[in-house]
């Protein structure tokens, strides 16, 4: 009876406290999709009524016209400090992404899109990283 309990309160706690969000893999990149309700503090500008769920079209859309508008960004070396940084449109594909879709002041349609580094070498996987 004691792990009975037990199983519920963790499967009760996991189900209050998870939030659904969506994995999707594709051949040249792989992510999650944030859904509108997501909790999060981390933009603070955009309340949580001017959010939306982006779709798996508008991310194919956003991602078949990111690799060009990242390599015309590095030629003019408008995302670049110091030049010495690299050019992120040559590893896309060793970054997962996350998708979070935002309303701006207009009702435009905005999907903000964290790049997370997934491509470390085997030494750095050995030491933990």
């Amino acid at each position: 009876m004691k792990k009975l309990l037990l199983i519920i309160l963790i499967l009760n706690f996991n189900l209050s406290f998870s939030q659904e969000i969506e994995l999707f893999y594709e051949k040249e990149y792989e992510g999650a999709i944030f859904p509108k309700t997501y909790k999060t503090t981390y933009f603070k500008n955009f309340p949580n009524d001017k959010r939306f769920t982006p779709t798996k079209t508008e991310i194919q859309e956003l991602e078949s016209r990111l690799r060009i508008y990242l390599k015309e960004l590095s030629a003019n070396k408008t995302n670049r400090g110091n030049g010495n940084e690299p050019n992120i449109w040559r590893n896309l594909d060793k970054y997962v992404r996350q998708y979070i879709g935002f309303l701006d002041e207009n009702g435009q349609r905005i999907i903000h899109v964290n790049f997370i580094w997934n491509h470390y070498s085997f030494w750095n996987k050995i030491r933990g990283y």
